[in-house]
């Protein structure tokens, strides 16, 4: 298949857009008219690739000491995530917010419960989702939405009827009857903000290369089996559904990270997080380990 052409390579180094920690760079959005988009995979039920506004950090040349590392790049999310979060609910009566797991996320939730504290975040105007969730049971601390409400919670006062976690692996035959149950929950909801990592392999959410979570499908939601990463039984947005939102935000940290950013963000449609993108904007938020594999374009001088 035809790939994505690669984003812009433009170094905003010099622009009132270079802010946040020295060798975090922004990339601006390319907004103009008659902006192309890389095709998808024909037929498969998935959204056409569009050109990532992609914001990565750069990596400064030479000065080693500048590099922002893991905890660095978790900070600055949560301070972007809140402020983005209180903008958002100064125009509109409620924000769907759909959230990840992993180290790197549950990072930034500690972080941003301590930023949200005596903040003018409503809490109230925030609705909660998230993109993937491990089937196990319901105190199992291996669920994602158990790891960040448990962070969140401290400072942040949610109702339950706004947080949408899934049903656990109580009482329920398997991931298949979870998710859909999760389906007709969501309904047709469109996110403000998509929260999404990347595993090694290049898988996203619980989407995985070269596995039948991958397959084209026009669900919004799905139950996995057989996952290549324990737990083996998973319930997960697919594509489209993680494509159904304004905003995304990737996030990836350390070396192991690198090569899967790279191919991703080259265009490899074998894996997963290629196909990942916001309707308005997609942005790729990545420690210098992480970046290691990006090619010069990515390199800004600071």
């Amino acid at each position: 298949h035809d790939r994505p052409e690669h984003p812009s390579s433009s170094c905003p180094a010099d622009s009132e857009e270079a802010e946040g920690p020295r060798g975090v760079g922004r990339h601006p959005a390319r907004e103009e008219e008659g902006h192309d988009e890389g095709p998808g995979p024909e037929g498969d039920g998935r959204a056409p690739q569009r050109l990532p506004d992609v914001e990565e950090r750069g990596r400064g040349r030479g000065d080693e000491g500048s590099q922002p590392e893991a905890d660095e790049v978790s900070n600055l999310v949560a301070q972007r995530l809140l402020d983005r979060l209180i903008e958002l609910q100064d125009v509109q009566p409620i924000v769907h917010v759909c959230l990840t797991g992993g180290n790197a996320a549950n990072a930034m939730y500690e972080r941003f419960a301590e930023l949200a504290e005596g903040s003018d975040l409503d809490a109230a105007k925030l609705q909660l989702w998230w993109g993937d969730e491990r089937f196990v049971p319901a105190t199992d601390p291996d669920r994602n939405s158990l790891q960040a409400v448990s962070r969140l919670a401290r400072t942040v006062s949610i109702k339950s009827a706004d947080i949408h976690m899934r049903a656990a692996k109580d009482g329920r035959k398997d991931s298949h009857e979870c998710a859909a149950e999760y389906e007709a929950e969501l309904g047709e909801t469109h996110f403000d903000i998509m929260l999404l990592g990347v595993g090694e392999d290049g898988h996203t959410a619980s989407i995985f290369p070269n596995h039948p979570s991958f397959d084209p499908t026009t669900r919004s939601v799905i139950g996995v089996t057989d996952a290549p990463k324990a737990p083996a039984d998973r319930i997960t947005l697919t594509i489209p559904a993680l494509n159904r939102s304004d905003e995304t935000w990737v996030i990836a940290t350390g070396a192991a990270k690198a090569d899967a950013v790279a191919r991703a963000l080259a265009g490899d449609l074998s894996l997963p997080a290629a196909h990942v993108h916001g309707a308005v904007a997609t942005l790729w938020y990545l420690d210098d380990e992480a970046a290691g594999g990006l090619p010069a374009q990515y390199v800004c001088p600071f």
